[in-house]
């Protein structure tokens, strides 16, 4: 009697190679990228971050010009993703002792681009590949995946299959500005978006700027301790402070400076000036500019304030005591008229009282515009406060005299103005929005504002 053993052939399992010779568990190089001028960036050489990112030194650089292996999306349907077996097979990145053919790898490559909000924009990358990368978007992030785990198999052999291990990478790019430094926005509070002009973009605030005229930049007006965010492209917030210091003066005017400082890398401009408890002080129209060199050159933002306010807290008990309030600080200040606040107009209110008030900017309706400050084909200033920097109470901007009060009427923050209504009547605004309304002159509730000039 004889005994017969049978044992399978016992071979070798397929492997992933990125040289032909060495297996590699790791496939993590595959999540490389290459810069438009050519140079390779992989997982164990990058050390970007968003605070110091691969500053590209190409002009004008677009999306397609940053390569990586998830083929561009005019030829690749799947696109943000595409399949680790083409990758595999078309590089040639496998092997088999065996010589065992038609390997798959599970899973795929994906990619994911972020602006320096942290917006997921992979969308319009994949519509608009072709576009460039934009400095006032930057830093860019972006991030490359590959399954934790997977595996490599083959049709035939044993054992045919082994694994994988994957993982992540985020690059931090951003692109060569032509210019030493370019304003993007100017950011107040964003609250009250509801009606915008042409020069405010939705959160983000005034985009406009026009160099030879800093009368027509943001801000036109100004109250101590208000603030605004610059973001600004090619030089960071910290570098910016460097250059023009902490500490800013008008280069024409008086009564105002500017303190600068980083604000999770936007330029954070304050506003310091007279106030309630300097008991006012002297302002005139002052200019500023700040500067992208050293040699203070080259300016990449001015403006000029040509109205101080001062916000006094609490309720006034009348229209006469706001006004006398004013008239008590130094400086020649003065109860502000309804255009020194808002834009807005207004002819009823909700219950059909007549509000009759129809001097603001053209088409404005009850909450005021976002918009610049001007002057009309008359002369007439066309504000105001409110209408540039959004809700002005100290909730948001800490430490000025703007106070957040709620109106035991509306809940409102409502400021007398000198503009009269009717005989013991004069309109009001609130400070949230811009909302025009009217009391009489003896109401005790409203609020006190002072402007100068």
């Amino acid at each position: 009697m004889s005994a017969q053993t049978v044992n399978a052939i016992k071979g070798n399992a397929p492997y992933i190679s990125f040289n032909g010779l060495t297996k590699n568990t790791d496939i993590t190089p595959l999540l490389r990228i290459i810069l438009p001028d050519g140079k390779k960036v992989t997982p164990d050489n990058d050390v970007s971050t968003s605070a110091k990112p691969i500053q590209l030194v190409t002009s004008k650089a677009k999306f397609s010009d940053i390569q990586t292996f998830v083929s561009p999306p005019n030829s690749n349907s799947s696109y943000p993703q595409y399949p680790l077996t083409q990758i595999i097979t078309t590089s040639n990145y496998w092997g088999d002792r065996d010589g065992d053919g038609q390997p798959t790898v599970t899973g795929n490559i994906a990619l994911n681009w972020y602006d320096y909000e942290g917006n997921n924009i992979t969308t319009f990358v994949k519509n608009n590949f072709n576009s460039e990368l934009e400095g006032c978007n930057a830093p860019y992030k972006l991030t490359l995946s590959i399954p934790l785990a997977g595996f490599i198999s083959t049709k035939y052999g044993i054992p045919n299959s082994s694994v994988y291990r994957g993982g992540s990478k985020s690059y931090y790019l951003y692109p060569k500005v032509d210019s030493l430094a370019k304003f993007c926005y100017a950011k107040p509070n964003l609250a009250s978006e509801e009606d915008v002009g042409d020069n405010w973009k939705y959160g983000k605030g005034f985009y406009s700027y026009d160099p030879s005229n800093p009368e027509n930049n943001f801000p036109t007006t100004g109250s101590n301790n208000l603030f605004f965010d610059l973001k600004v492209a090619g030089l960071s917030a910290t570098e910016l402070i460097n250059i023009n210091g902490s500490s800013v003066g008008q280069v024409s005017g008086s009564g105002v400076s500017l303190s600068l400082s980083n604000y999770g890398g936007l330029l954070r401009v304050s506003l310091k000036g007279p106030s309630l408890s300097s008991n006012g002080g002297v302002f005139t129209p002052s200019t500023f500019r700040l500067y992208a060199d050293k040699s203070k050159t080259i300016v990449f933002y001015t403006f000029k304030i040509s109205r101080w306010y001062i916000g006094i807290p609490g309720a006034s008990g009348g229209y006469v005591n706001s006004e006398n309030r004013c008239n008590s600080l130094n400086g020649g200040y003065r109860l502000p008229g309804v255009l020194d606040l808002t834009n807005s107009n207004r002819v009823t209110d909700g219950s059909g009282n007549n509000i009759n008030w129809n001097n603001g900017v053209p088409g404005v309706k009850e909450v005021d515009r976002r918009l610049i400050s001007y002057r009309n084909s008359s002369g007439q200033w066309m504000g105001g406060l409110f209408s540039e920097w959004g809700s002005v109470t100290n909730d948001y901007y800490v430490g000025s005299d703007w106070d957040n009060y709620h109106d035991p009427y509306f809940g409102g923050a409502y400021y007398w103005t000198s503009d009269l209504r009717s005989d013991q009547n004069h309109y009001v605004v609130d400070a949230r929005n811009g909302v025009i309304g009217n009391r009489g002159n003896e109401e005790p509730n409203y609020l006190t504002a002072c402007v100068t000039p």
